[in-house]
This record gives structure tokens, sequence and C-alpha cells, in this order.
């Protein structure tokens, strides 16, 4: 039985669709990743512009206790190298401040201020910032813990206030003036220096407070469609490799070493892993090959 013309042109029509979605394969189209937790595709990356702005803590900054202190920057530079590498010309500023916290940061004339205020003026100059990177909370998380001893559901309820207000200024800032969103704004969760620590419970409260305020980020990232670098999971299992805290732990605060023992700041192998975690976060270095559905043709009358 001879088939019918028109089953021939459909069945010619889709197989000149099936070549053209191979062809498209094999010649590595580019298929953007949207932004990561939820973060629409229509909303993914539109940096990184012409300047990567860092803010944050002494995670950004670099700066370990001193009998710790191995000289070398923060997670920024590591990944700002990546950056560089992609995009040649993309310059660099870091506004981190040691100790800063979710509530020092909104001071008047504080770090967000000086971030925004910089935002503006690189904007009127024709270089405008096309990512922000941010860590902040980490020290809100340190003033729970012993001997701090700041009350916990009380300074939680304060970082997510403060939080939520810092993401909202950070995102009018990075605004067009139509607008449009012109950058893209990162953040990330912290890691738990501390797992299993008997030393007067600190380990107790960094395993039930620090999945607490990782919650609050991503919650009140989320509702705002921003990415969170997932560094808290990242860091599981690694604690030894990527974090100065010594093992054994010690078991006395009369320690005299104890700070430097106890000191969660990364080591530079930490930092490479922060870096990572965001530039995984907003898909700048990665891509998804799909074939694309289109019109090839008409299966004729």
């Amino acid at each position: 039985m001879i088939p019918h013309r028109n089953t021939i042109n459909c069945h010619a029509a889709w197989l000149r669709l099936i070549i053209a979605s191979l062809l498209l394969l094999i010649s590595g189209y580019n298929w953007p990743i949207g932004a990561v937790r939820g973060q629409a595709a229509s909303d993914g990356p539109v940096g990184p512009g012409a300047v990567y702005l860092a803010l944050g803590d002494s995670l950004a900054t670099g700066t370990e206790e001193p009998n710790n202190d191995d000289g070398l920057p923060g997670y920024p530079a590591v990944l700002f190298e990546r950056l560089r590498a992609r995009y040649p010309t993309i310059d660099y500023e870091n506004l981190a401040r040691d100790g800063e916290d979710s509530t020092t940061i909104l001071a008047a004339d504080g770090q967000l201020d000086q971030a925004i205020a910089r935002i503006n003026e690189l904007d009127a100059a024709g270089t405008p910032v096309g990512l922000v990177t941010l860590s902040i909370g980490g020290n809100d998380i340190v003033s729970i813990l012993p001997p701090n001893n700041a009350d916990p559901p009380a300074t939680l309820a304060t970082f997510r206030a403060n939080f939520a207000t810092i993401l909202d200024r950070l995102q009018a800032a990075l605004l067009t003036a139509d607008g449009q969103r012109q950058a893209d704004l990162l953040v990330m969760d912290y890691y738990n220096p501390y797992p299993g620590l008997p030393l007067l419970g600190i380990g107790d409260m960094a395993g039930e407070w620090i999945p607490q305020f990782n919650g609050a980020i991503r919650d009140i990232a989320s509702e705002r469609a921003i990415p969170v670098a997932a560094v808290a999971e990242a860091f599981v299992g690694r604690e030894v490799e990527l974090i100065y805290v010594q093992r054994p732990y010690p078991t006395s605060f009369l320690d005299p070493l104890i700070r430097q023992r106890l000191d969660y700041h990364p080591r530079p192998a930490g930092h490479e892993v922060i870096a990572a975690a965001f530039w995984r976060a907003n898909g700048y270095g990665s891509t998804v090959y799909l074939p694309i559905i289109v019109q090839v043709g008409s299966p004729g009358p």
C-alpha cells in the first residue's frame, strides 16, 4: 500500500525538525540556566556588568584570628578571578567590614549606605555594577553562641527584619531608571563550624540555630527571587579541610589557644568552596544544551 502524500510530507517535516534539533545540539546552542532556588529563567542572570561589588563580613574580607592569619583575601577575590577569566574587562571593589552584622550594616553612613552611594556613582560614570555578593548573618549567629549568649529567638527575629531591609534596599539601588533589573544580587547561607562540639553547649546551639538562620536567609531571598549560594551544604563533612577550627576540639575555655583553635573562619580551601558556590548560584559558568522546537517548513496540503 502506497502511503498518502500528506503522510509522507508530515513525516518529512518531522524528520527535518529532528535534524535541525540535532544540529543545534552539535553546534552547542546555549540555552541559559535560570538562577537556582526558584528564580525563573526569564529572571536569570543579567550581569556581571562592568564592576563586581562585594559586601559583607570577615568572610568577605578574608580576616582570621591573628594566629591563623594566612595573609590571603576572602572568597570575593577568588570569585573575581573566575569572573575575570571569562569577562576580562570586569573590575572589582570590596566594601566588606570585619565584625559586620545585620544591624551594623544598616547604620547611618555604614556599609550599606556606602554601597548604594557607590552603585549610583559607578552608574553615573557609565561603569555600572553588574554583580553584588553579600555575606551577612554570621556575626548574628556568633552572638547567640557561648560565651556571648544573646537571646536566640530575639536575635533571629531582628536578623529576619534586617535582612529583608538590606535586600530591599540593594534591589532598589540595582534597578534602572525605568525599573529594570540591571545587576545580579547573590547571598549565601552559613556553614556550621562546630558540629558535635561539646564545649559548654556550643555545638548544640550551633546545630540548632544555624539551620534556622539559614532558613530565614533562603525564605527572605526566595521571596525576592534572589539566588542563594549553597555554602552550608558544601561544607558538610569537610569542616576539618575548610575551616580553621581544630580537631580534636578543645575541652575548656581556659585553653590559652581557645580563640585560635575555635576560629570559625574559612581556610583558603574554604574560600575556594564559597566562591564556587557563588559562581554556580547565578549560572555565569553554566549552559544547558537543549534542542529548540522551531517551525521547519509545513507538511503541505
